[in-house]
């Protein structure tokens, strides 16, 4: 399913429960903070006797991760392989275009001349250091051309959608969720939400990915659904998976914040256990690829040799 006929459904749809359509909101903050006010409670017991390790912060990367593998969700991710560079960057390329600049929209990013590659790759480290994110500008430097022309090639089909004004585009959107007494934090950045309060579109939130779909990427959605509900009142009306060039997946949405809010209660038991000494679950997936404690890791040599990376 492309995008726009995703959009168009969710539209038109009547309120339902299915994730193709468009579900009815039902209001669940009140039930949430229930469930993360004993969570935080139970952080700042935990961290009676280190008040400086506080907040504890979980973000929809964390949550994922450990939901992956709690070693690799623990490990310095300074050296990220190319396919994060590629979707921080697909991120960054989204929020130009919906301001209305469109990096090397000018050519068939294939028969571009390395001239123009140069130009591209000059507007996306200026728009980083506008973001302070100074460490993905000398990784765009390293970038080979043709890892940069698969960039464009994503960001122009991902383009002509987010740019879209009649769904009140608008990327990067940053969520804050301070918890009880603020010993728990829930951070996030969404990529594209669409319509929702305030316009005469249904809220829809957007995750946006460049590579492959795999499970984890749902949970990503669903901490997103939280933090929507935790400031809304209610879950958002659709959700969707956006690969571009490639295919939407939407996700339910009923019951998606509610999941998440389980999540984060397990994540926030399993980090005090870590800082308190347990060693950190190991478990085999996707990120085995790119992880750098693979190497001696049992676990990611029985995934690699198998291989399951389906969504």
């Amino acid at each position: 399913m492309e995008m726009q006929e995703w959009l168009n459904r969710v539209s038109t749809t009547s309120p339902d429960a299915s994730g193709d359509g468009r579900a009815s909101a039902e209001p669940v903050k009140d039930e949430l903070l229930a469930m993360l006010n004993d969570a935080e409670q139970f952080v700042a017991d935990s961290f009676v006797d280190s008040p400086e390790l506080l907040p504890i912060r979980v973000n929809k990367s964390i949550a994922a991760r450990m939901l992956q593998c709690e070693a690799y969700a623990l490990e310095d991710h300074d050296g990220e392989s190319w396919p994060q560079l590629r979707g921080s960057l697909l991120d960054v390329f989204i929020a130009m275009a919906s301001g209305g600049h469109v990096p090397g929209h000018n050519s068939d990013p294939r028969d571009a001349q390395s001239s123009e590659l140069e130009e591209v790759r000059s507007d996306l480290s200026d728009a980083l250091v506008a973001r302070g994110n100074f460490r993905d500008v000398e990784r765009l430097a390293e970038l080979h051309d043709d890892q940069l022309v698969d960039l464009v090639e994503l960001g122009l089909q991902a383009a002509g959608v987010a740019v879209n004004p009649a769904w009140s585009p608008r990327t990067e959107v940053s969520q804050l969720a301070i918890i009880g007494g603020g010993a728990l934090e829930l951070t996030g950045r969404m990529d594209l939400v669409l319509g929702g309060p305030g316009t005469d579109s249904p809220a829809v939130c957007v995750e946006v990915k460049s590579g492959t779909a795999i499970g984890a990427h749902r949970a990503e959605l669903h901490f997103y659904s939280l933090l929507w509900a935790l400031r809304c009142g209610e879950e958002p009306n659709a959700m969707a998976l956006w690969y571009p060039g490639s295919q939407v997946v939407p996700v339910e949405v009923p019951g998606a914040a509610m999941a998440a809010a389980h999540q984060v209660i397990d994540v926030v038991e399993r980090l005090v256990a870590v800082f308190a000494g347990d060693e950190p679950r190991r478990r085999g997936g996707p990120q085995c690829s790119w992880c750098p404690l693979a190497v001696d890791c049992d676990m990611a040599r029985i995934h690699l040799e198998r291989g399951d990376d389906e969504i």
